[in-house]
């Protein structure tokens, strides 16, 4: 880099799939705190779809129960059409069968809902410091 260049950090592109409103807004409020965040949100399949096909976030924080057909499968696609984004699902279906089911799809995160809002946060900024370098994480 020349002299008298400066640096500047690209800002991360996050995608938030949440169909709960109350759940979406929190998210959204959360992650745009964020230093070089930008969030874009949707609350179902379809538009949860096209925002990841325009938009193409780094991140995806993605609900399993959506109004119009599941999370997980939106985790395919994702994984399927760009393997290198990273996926935090953020559920209240919080089985063994559930968590095995959405790390062998290539989920890199796993976070109950209920209970690891705040763990997710401090993982999502982990992650964002450290870009790419980190290893796939479960919460348990």
């Amino acid at each position: 880099m020349p002299p008298g260049t400066k640096f500047m950090r690209a800002r991360v592109q996050v995608l938030v799939v949440e169909d709960s409103p109350i759940v979406r807004e929190r998210l959204i409020q959360k992650l745009s705190q964020m230093k070089d965040v930008d969030v874009t949100a949707s609350g179902d399949f379809k538009t949860g779809l096209d925002s990841f096909t325009k938009k193409l976030p780094e991140m995806v924080i993605l609900d399993i129960q959506l109004p119009d057909r599941s999370g997980l499968d939106l985790l395919d696609t994702i994984k399927k059409d760009r393997p290198g984004t990273v996926v935090a699902i953020f559920t209240n279906h919080i089985s063994d069968r559930i968590r095995k089911q959405s790390m062998a799809k290539g989920a890199d995160f796993f976070f109950d809902k209920s209970t690891d809002m705040e763990t997710m946060f401090a993982a999502i900024l982990r992650w964002k410091t450290t870009r790419g370098t980190m290893q796939r994480e479960i919460q348990f």
